[in-house]
């Protein structure tokens, strides 16, 4: 169908409603299937439109990346407990 290509998703705003990750405080904990919650009841949900690009995309051959400013663990730790670590080639 498609040779490789590339999408690149931003995390804060985009990818999730939450503005600034770095500002959380893990550990987080799931709440739903698109929301988690740290330390201090601070809530993040994920869109899910976005996920199910970022999952099309994926079976139709591309290379997907994240595009973030943010603290890399919090980001990381974010889209683990959210089960979407695995969806992304690089972070």
């Amino acid at each position: 169908m498609f040779d490789k290509w590339l999408l690149a998703v931003d995390l804060d705003g985009t990818l999730w409603d939450h503005e600034d990750v770095s500002k959380m405080k893990p550990p987080f904990r799931r709440i739903n299937q698109y929301a988690i919650v740290d330390s201090r009841g601070d809530i993040l949900k994920a869109y899910e439109y976005m996920i199910k690009l970022v999952k099309w995309a994926k079976e139709n051959n591309a290379v997907v990346a994240t595009l973030s400013w943010n603290q890399e663990e919090k980001a990381v730790e974010a889209l683990k407990t959210l089960g979407l670590y695995d969806l992304f080639d690089y972070i």
